[in-house]
């Protein structure tokens, strides 16, 4: 429990509620760092929508900004009634925060092509692989209630020439996560950098940086393109958010309004994997016309990659975790 307490650097929804029963009004203040024209603020629209609908308006939702400091604590003290936890992002420092910090068996999400298969992802908010981590996180007190796709599509930038093969990384100082983040630019030759995506298109134009690596939305949303002008696409790690709800709150609501909020989170889950795949898109087409030229990695190339630079480290990730060969093969079962 200690460990999912250090959650609270995480924040995804937010929610004021409490006792309910079928006649009561609820208002639901949904609180996340993305924004509502980022498709996770607009697959939970959807999903709010949909719970309005069903409940006869009784309950509604209410989408609002919320930073990532407190959101655990926040809800386990009652200040919030719930908030979504990311299975790993960026802290101030570049460390890796998240459900990969407080659970490390979530580190294999960082193995390159461990986990990023659409379909396999598409499978994961049913999986053994999902209702084992909801366990860790529901020992805490908390009702697990969804899982929101982030992203699958990662980006490899430079600013003078295209990385094709991990050779190519070969001297370069990049930008990267901190633990598996950082072997992964040892194993290519790379020297690696842990800090924030914002904090990279300053370090590049200081001289300081040649590159780095983060996901297409990130990037496009950081005008990386300004700074750096080659960027290769290619499916390196996967990103979701796990929404939970204080156990109070969650008992207190009436057994067919859970019931109607748990179909509208089932039906979000699928829906929310268009929403990202439109999104990665437009950041894409942004990244292009911001004037950077842009390399979509091949089978025959993943395939490579993964000889060169997976087996470094999925042995780095087996050392981190004893029972680290149990969590690959929930993965690989999907």
């Amino acid at each position: 429990m200690n460990a999912l307490l250090r959650l609270s650097g995480i924040c995804g929804l937010a929610v004021l509620l409490g006792a309910a029963t079928p006649a009561q009004t609820v208002t639901i203040r949904l609180g996340h760092p993305n924004g509502l024209q980022h498709h996770m603020g607009r697959s939970l629209a959807q999903m709010a929508d949909e719970i309005s609908r069903n409940t006869q308006g009784r309950i509604t939702i209410e989408q609002q900004r919320a930073g990532p400091e407190t959101a655990f604590s926040d809800v386990k003290g009652g200040k919030l009634d719930a908030a979504g936890i990311a299975t790993f992002y960026w802290t101030a420092d570049g460390a890796v925060g998240g459900l990969a910090h407080a659970i490390p068996e979530m580190d294999l999400l960082m193995i390159p092509y461990a986990l990023t298969d659409i379909e396999k992802l598409k499978r994961f908010p049913t999986s053994d692989l999902a209702h084992e981590l909801e366990a860790r996180v529901a020992a805490a007190g908390v009702h697990p209630l969804m899982w929101v796709f982030i992203t699958n599509t990662a980006i490899i930038t430079t600013v003078d020439k295209p990385v094709i093969k991990p050779g190519d990384m070969t001297g370069l100082r990049m930008r990267s996560l901190r633990g598996l983040g950082e072997t992964f630019f040892q194993a290519a030759g790379a020297t690696p950098t842990p800090m924030p995506p914002a904090a990279v298109p300053k370090w590049i134009a200081d001289g300081k940086g040649d590159g780095g690596t983060t996901d297409v939305y990130a990037a496009a949303a950081g005008e990386w393109a300004k700074t750096q002008k080659f960027g290769t696409i290619a499916p390196l790690y996967s990103v979701f958010y796990l929404i939970f709800v204080n156990q109070s709150v969650w008992d207190g609501l009436s057994p067919a309004d859970r019931s109607i909020i748990e179909a509208a989170a089932r039906k979000a889950e699928q829906s929310d994997f268009t929403l990202a795949e439109q999104a990665d898109r437009k950041a894409i087409a942004d990244l292009q016309s911001g004037g950077m030229t842009l390399h979509i990695q091949t089978p025959e190339e993943r395939r490579q990659w993964q000889a060169e630079l997976a087996e470094r480290l999925t042995k780095a990730y087996l050392e981190k975790v004893p029972d680290g060969e149990r969590w690959l093969g929930l993965a690989g079962g999907l």
